[in-house]
């Protein structure tokens, strides 16, 4: 959390230097810090709370649930689309069609970022609404999937997180590179007076290549609990399950053939019986005497072992 806290800070001071602050990618990294820098320091906090201490403020009122719940999922939900639009910029700045690079503007780019704020928050108008809080479970302040409506958008979430942005992320990141190589045949001067925008466009790269690395799976994770499990127990799991059983049995037998183990007429194996313990413990041939079923007033000497 402070680590997040202190780069995005020294992102934020390094992006409104007046050599990069005039750039349109410039403003979706500056949009993309202040949301991950509130993230961390207001929403990490509470989920620290919460998780670490027991003070979770979402089961004591309702309007706290909705209004947290709101907040943290429209903040998580930004910054994967600040990203995509930033690689949409890369993508128009690298091209060699006039009409595309006109797209790559600040004034493009703070209208880009209103609208995908707006798009947004009104699609998780539908947690705000949707989510309860309930003193009969103990799933506290969560959407209860008890409908296919409520299955469906919580689907769609997931959809949207871990699956659009990142093939976005990825689909104008190819076609930035591609652009990119194709630019390398312009003059020399003109690729000098793009140092900037190539640097920007690494800093996107790596943005992007972290972004799937670490969210990516705890989404596919998500996905897997909110789906209806719909396996049935059928004939089939039935066989594979007894041709199982018999490989394994016949692994064990092997094993024990291996280790030279062999199975007595008594009941136990190699000596490792009740009886092997016995004899070990005392010292005395049990079989050889003939002493067990006997009393112990047969037993020849003082009577007892």
């Amino acid at each position: 959390m402070v680590v997040g806290i202190i780069g995005n800070c020294l992102n934020i001071a390094v992006l409104t230097r007046p050599s990069l602050y005039k750039h349109a990618c410039s403003r979706y990294f500056l949009a993309l810090a202040f949301n991950n820098l509130f993230y961390t320091s207001a929403i990490l906090v509470y989920l620290l709370l919460a998780n670490g201490y027991r003070l979770d403020v979402t089961k004591v009122s309702l309007i706290l649930c909705k209004l947290i719940t709101y907040v943290y999922q429209i903040c998580a939900t930004l910054s994967p689309f600040f990203i995509v639009l930033a690689t949409i910029d890369r993508y128009c700045t690298s091209s060699t069609s006039v009409r595309l690079r006109k797209f790559s503007n600040v004034k493009v780019a703070r209208w880009a970022i209103m609208f995908i704020i707006i798009l947004i928050m009104l699609f998780y108008l539908n947690t705000a609404i949707l989510i309860d809080l309930r003193s009969t479970d103990a799933f506290g302040c969560r959407v209860r999937a008890d409908t296919i409506y409520k299955q469906v958008y919580s689907i769609m979430q997931i959809f949207l997180f871990a699956i659009i942005a990142p093939f976005l992320m990825m689909f104008f990141g190819i076609m930035t590179i591609y652009n990119t190589k194709q630019v390398r045949i312009i003059p020399t001067a003109i690729i000098q007076h793009r140092r900037t925008e190539y640097q920007l466009a690494r800093m996107l790269f790596i943005q992007v290549g972290c972004q799937s690395i670490l969210t990516v799976p705890t989404c596919v994770t998500y996905l897997l609990l909110v789906v209806p499990n719909t396996i049935l127990a059928t004939s089939g799991f039935y066989f594979a399950r007894m041709m199982s059983q018999l490989l394994i049995n016949q692994l064990e037998k092997r094993e024990e053939k291996q280790t030279g183990l062999d199975l007595n007429d008594d009941g136990y194996v190699g000596g490792q019986g009740i009886e092997g313990k016995i004899e070990r413990a005392t010292h005395i041939d049990l079989n050889r005497d003939n002493i067990i079923g006997r009393p112990l007033d047969d037993i020849p000497g003082d009577g007892y072992i």
